[in-house]
């Protein structure tokens, strides 16, 4: 066999192994329960977005942020809503997301996202809740606990009772999958952020960056490769708050990045950096 030959056949085995690496970790992270997430470390980890070197927004004090809806809140003098418990970030799986929250999350969608996409793509609703509850799908919730729940528990114990039951009312959510990018050559392992929606009375209050850098750290523990997202270019808000106060940039599978400039999204993403391991899966 010639030396190009060899080179080539050596080229194909490595790619085959590649591939073979990063789909065994989208299956592993796919595989993973709610207690096996939290069991990583990442709602607590103070890492860098992707890790070695990056720079992380500063989490806010869940405690402090206010709810906007009368029957969630007491009101202090100011007249803003005072919550007198902490939001809890829970991860869940399509099989166990408490069921009354599907309806209060895909409300939640709608009332940020329906003129957005009717304006875009088009609206389609049993096509949109067949993609936000699909068997892959994962979601990181952003949850008001209960009163009762509050005075009954504290710390990582409430996070747990958030996580375990029915109880408390979601605020925010990301949703999320593990793939195996079959647009990369080879294809890689990615976490794909398909939505993050907060409701209107949290938003800028760095929930939502907080909620991004769990999920990042959520990359960099499941040895990711990227995360990816889509934005419509329409959505000026979410492309600053992506591109630069998270640092994502707009990936190279991207249609603007392919010609297609006609098309009224981006596709945008962040290398996920493995300390001491040079970024390989």
């Amino acid at each position: 066999m010639g030396a190009g030959k060899k080179a080539r056949s050596k080229g194909r085995k490595a790619r085959k192994v590649t591939v073979a690496a990063h789909g065994e970790a989208t299956i592993k992270a796919l595989a993973l329960s709610p207690e096996d997430m939290r069991s990583l470390g990442v709602f607590e980890a103070d890492i860098g977005p992707c890790g070695a070197g990056a720079t992380v927004p500063a989490p806010p004090d869940l405690s402090t942020l206010t709810i906007g809806s009368e029957r969630l809140r007491e009101n202090d003098q100011s007249g803003r809503a005072a919550v007198n418990s902490p939001i809890a970030l829970v991860y869940h799986t399509r099989a166990s997301l408490p069921t009354s929250w599907k309806e209060l999350l895909f409300a939640l969608f709608e009332a940020n996202m329906e003129e957005q996409y009717k304006s875009n793509w088009g609206y389609r609703e049993g096509e949109k809740r067949s993609e936000i509850f699909a068997s892959e799908s994962r979601y990181l919730v952003a949850v008001l606990p209960s009163s009762k729940m509050t005075q009954k528990e504290d710390g990582e114990q409430q996070q747990h009772q958030a996580q375990t039951q029915d109880s408390g009312t979601p605020v925010g959510f990301v949703h999320l999958r593990f793939v195996l990018d079959d647009d990369e050559d080879p294809p890689v392992a990615v976490l794909y952020v398909y939505e993050i929606q907060l409701a209107p009375s949290v938003q800028r209050q760095g929930l939502g960056a907080r909620m991004m850098a769990v999920v990042e750290a959520m990359a960099v523990k499941l040895r990711m490769k990227k995360l990816k997202l889509t934005v419509f270019k329409s959505n000026k808000a979410a492309l600053d708050f992506y591109e630069k106060k998270l640092g994502y940039v707009v990936d190279g599978t991207s249609p603007s990045r392919n010609r297609l400039l006609t098309e009224c999204y981006e596709i945008l993403s962040k290398e996920v950096i493995q300390a001491g391991k040079g970024g390989k899966p």
